[in-house]
């Protein structure tokens, strides 16, 4: 689409996404999807590892070139019978596409972060970072029921909560080739942190007086997005030097 909202081009997703969109796209054109198993009536393919799909430029073709967590899965009770289902709040590995076709994994249950060559081969990877355990409570619960309708959020109450906390919620990489794992926290608390790596481990570890979630982060700035009665608001915090590569 232009700028003005006139329609370019649309192009249809081929077989190989299984209907996923691409999340990025390296230099050289190539395209980056996420494959999810698919669940299946009971919900046992989701004990299935999820890929990360490279595709070339004329999606054509299609190569898996690293593997991702399995979700935190509960058998759950259902009309229908038992079924396996994805524990809400449990975490999840992150990835990203550098330019040059590297391709980085923040490691969810490793609390890690790996980079891998075009080829898939694994490049650098961090040791397990510090980080602290935070169970998920009632205050947890009740913010994520608050995102649904009231006449939904009973059915939303029947699901099962995660024991505890991710070691993080969101990862960015920034264009010195560091890697910002965005921390769990308690819930509404007050500061947010993140923690910054590069490939030789920890290099910063950086806090911003906010209760919201990180939406981004580039060689600059910070972006953080709080919710309150009115709506959504953004807030931008610099990045100090001591967090940038050189």
């Amino acid at each position: 689409w232009t700028v003005g909202s006139k329609r370019l081009e649309a192009v249809p997703m081929p077989e190989g996404t299984n209907g996923a969109l691409p999340r990025a796209r390296d230099a050289a054109g190539q395209w980056y999807f996420e494959g999810t198993p698919s669940p299946g009536r009971d919900g046992s393919g989701l004990a299935d590892s999820g890929r990360v799909i490279r595709a070339d430029a004329m999606l054509t073709k299609f190569d898996t070139i690293a593997q991702l967590v399995s979700p935190d899965l509960a058998m759950v009770p259902r009309e229908g019978g038992p079924r396996l289902e994805r524990r809400i709040l449990t975490g999840m590995d992150k990835w990203g596409v550098l330019g040059d076709g590297t391709l980085w994994i923040a490691r969810t249950k490793q609390n890690q972060v790996e980079w891998r060559n075009p080829d898939g081969s694994l490049q650098a990877q961090t040791k397990p970072l510090p980080d602290p355990i935070l169970p998920v409570q009632e205050m947890d619960r009740q913010l994520y029921l608050r995102r649904f309708p009231e006449d939904q959020r009973q059915a939303a109450n029947t699901q099962v909560f995660a024991e505890l906390k991710p070691p993080f919620e969101a990862a960015f990489a920034t264009p010195d080739r560091r890697i910002w794992l965005f921390k769990s926290a308690p819930a509404l608390d007050s500061i947010r942190t993140f923690q910054v790596v590069d490939s030789s481990g920890l290099k910063a570890v950086i806090e911003v007086p906010s209760r919201g979630t990180a939406i981004g982060v580039d060689g600059s700035w910070i972006i953080m997005a709080e919710e309150f009665p009115e709506g959504i608001r953004l807030l931008r915090y610099a990045i100090p030097a001591s967090a940038k590569g050189n």
